[in-house]
Order: C-alpha cells, then sequence, then structure tokens
C-alpha cells in the first residue's frame, strides 16, 4: 500500500518472506498473537544493487502491517567502524591506530582500514602489516571514484557507500567489494565486505 524505497512496488504483491525461513502463515500468527514481530529474509538492496539479508520489524496495527529494517552486513561494517572511531575519541590517535594495527590469525574480510587523505596511503588496518604505508583499498577506490569526489562527500559529516573491485584476503580472489567510508579527525575510515559474503537463501538464519 505503500513503499518510501520503490514507489513502483506499491500495489504489488508482498514478497519479503518468500526467501524468509519462515511461512507467511507462521508469520500472521505472530503478528496476530503478539502484535509485532522480526523476520530474516534475503531481498534487493537499491543502494548496492544486489541481494542480500535484510532484517525487518513487522507491526500490525489498525489491520495492516507497517515494516522497517536494515541489510546486516551494511550494519555490521558500519557499527564496527563506528566503534573504533569511538575508540579513537577516547584513546587518542596513536592508541586507536595501534589497536586498528592488531592482526588476526585467520584472515576476516570486514577488515578496518584508516587512510590518510593527502597522500592516499594506508596508516592502520588489521589484515595484512605489508600494506601499510601502501594505497590498497584507497587505490581501487580512487579509480571508480575520484578521490575529491569522496571527500566532499564524507566531509558533510555522513560517510559514503563505494563499490570496487578488490582482492578478498580469504578467497584471495579479485571480487566487486562495498565499503563505507567515514571522515574523523580529518582520516578516512573504510570498512567493507565482498560479494562472497551475501549468503544464498538457504544459509539464512531462522
Amino acid at each position: 500500500m505503500a513503499d518510501g524505497v520503490v514507489p513502483a512496488r506499491v500495489g504489488q504483491p508482498e514478497t519479503i518472506l518468500d526467501t524468509s525461513s519462515r511461512s507467511v502463515t507462521d508469520v500472521l500468527d505472530e503478528l496476530e498473537a503478539r502484535g509485532s514481530v522480526w523476520v530474516t529474509y534475503t531481498f534487493h538492496n537499491p543502494a548496492a544493487g544486489v541481494e542480500q539479508i535484510k532484517r525487518s520489524y513487522l507491526q500490525l496495527h489498525d489491520g495492516l502491517v507497517f515494516g522497517s529494517g536494515y541489510y546486516t552486513l551494511d550494519y555490521q561494517v558500519q557499527s564496527a567502524l563506528q566503534g573504533h572511531i569511538l575508540e579513537y575519541e577516547r584513546d587518542g590517535r596513536t592508541s586507536a591506530l595501534a589497536s586498528v594495527d592488531i592482526i588476526p590469525d585467520e584472515p576476516f574480510t570486514t577488515y578496518l582500514f584508516v587512510v590518510d587523505p593527502q597522500t592516499g596511503t594506508t596508516l592502520a588496518q588489521n589484515v595484512n602489516p605489508n600494506l601499510i604505508g601502501q594505497v590498497a583499498d584507497w587505490g581501487a577506490i580512487t579509480e571508480v571514484l575520484a578521490t575529491q569526489d569522496i571527500i566532499d562527500a564524507i566531509s558533510r559529516g555522513t560517510g559514503t557507500w563505494v563499490a570496487y573491485n578488490h582482492i578478498n584476503p580469504v578467497t584471495s580472489n579479485e571480487e566487486t567489494k562495498r565499503t563505507w567510508l567515514v571522515m574523523h579527525d580529518g582520516l578516512i575510515f573504510g570498512s567493507g565486505y565482498y560479494v562472497s559474503d551475501i549468503l544464498a537463501p538457504a544459509d539464512l538464519p531462522p
């Protein structure tokens, strides 16, 4: 009946539960019994242009179901990045960057990196110690989006998403990566995920 992102969906059958691990009947029964319910499913992320896991809160009111949700990978990298910025504010630049530089035993895809926007060099990251002082992610990012355009976008106090091709440290393959960039204290903080991180419908949690 209403859609704040894709108006063309108004008047169309709702299909969000087609990929959920829960049946429509099960969800409607819980809505009737409790008035609200969380559901997890795959859905097209209009910002990323791909299907992703989404988690939505549904509430029954006056015979209508209202819903709003978030894409889990987007939330994961944004919240982790914000946590490091809060650590930076609490502990100061030197300590916070040293904390970022701690490399785990096993590589992971949602690693954090910190870049000097004046030089494009990596000041800190937690995936490969050899990347300190290199352009790494930043070099790939600025191949698809001009440096000044990025700085203009994130200097307004909000972040920006950018998609580019980069080597996945887990698979060692070049894949499409989607990264969230934020400016803080004159530095650019980034964290993202790869296309192979997106789960298939069969892998959805209950």
